[in-house]
């Protein structure tokens, strides 16, 4: 591992511990489970700000996630299956997640070649979120959640690097049905060989609408900076998905994500389930 490798794993390790440190000092006062409202991170490109009951565990399934990224003389396509993360509440305002692909298949063809195709696993992401106001979710929410990504992938969908960030997940609700929802990030990822460390940023914004008790819709929108093959790019993104969550804390969920320029995937379409215990 680099050295930057390790400056970042060891800062956002020390941001992680946080939580643990808060979910010990309060285990007392959280003998009784929170029966908040069940609030999934999926779907949606942007994440929640609310967090996951102390005592209990949500397992958020994506099913299938297909992505198709053209350009002239050459296409790619990236089918994922089973990517699944589990989240764990801490305290009454503070959740662990843990994210990982277990399987996915690329393909690249075009310009008269021969179609090429990799197998592979996808790396692992480790994320603390603490909510600073409102975790169920109601009223202005808001949240901080500080990640590490570990490449611990193949070749085919592994990124090679160490990665640490941070999301500022916050909703706001409008009255009625409507809600705003949005997720700024900064990501800094380590450099391969002799490329230096690299820093993205993103912005998603959203709509948030309650068509019934347990079914809601959200459209979004999301622009973003990062380097490319030494260079900048920008990459922009609409988005809408539709989530139904029963009675007994089951959500199922399908999306579509549509590149807006020419730097960004083509199309994007997924589906999911999700569960808390």
């Amino acid at each position: 591992m680099t050295g930057v490798g390790r400056i970042m794993m060891q800062g956002a390790a020390g941001l992680m511990m946080a939580p643990v440190a808060t979910l010990a000092s309060s285990a007392a006062a959280e003998d009784a489970k929170d029966e908040r409202p069940y609030c999934a991170a999926r779907p949606g490109m942007g994440t929640t700000p609310c967090t996951i009951a102390p005592h209990r565990v949500s397992l958020e399934v994506a099913v299938a996630d297909w992505e198709r990224d053209a350009h002239p003389g050459v296409h790619s396509e990236t089918m994922l299956l089973g990517g699944v993360a589990a989240r764990i509440g801490l305290a009454q305002n503070s959740e662990l997640s843990i994210e990982w692909t277990p399987f996915g298949e690329t393909w690249v063809a075009g310009s008269g070649l021969p179609t090429t195709r990799g197998l592979g696993t996808g790396d692992l992401t480790v994320s603390t979120k603490v909510n600073l106001r409102h975790p169920d979710g109601s009223g202005f929410s808001v949240a901080v959640q500080p990640f590490l990504g570990l490449p611990i992938g193949g070749t085919a969908l592994g990124s090679g690097q160490w990665a640490t960030g941070v999301a500022i997940p916050a909703s706001y609700a409008l009255g009625g049905p409507f809600s705003l929802q949005a997720t700024p990030q900064i990501t800094l990822e380590s450099g391969v060989g002799e490329e230096q460390s690299q820093l993205s940023a993103r912005v998603i914004g959203g709509l948030g609408v309650a068509l019934s008790d347990g079914v809601s819709l959200t459209p979004e929108l999301s622009i973003g900076r990062q380097r490319d093959d030494g260079r900048t790019i920008v990459q922009s993104f609409a988005a809408m998905s539709v989530a139904y969550t029963t009675r007994n804390y089951f959500q199922f969920d399908v999306g579509a994500v549509f590149g807006l320029n020419e730097h960004s995937p083509d199309a994007r379409l997924y589906a999911g389930v999700s569960h808390q215990f």
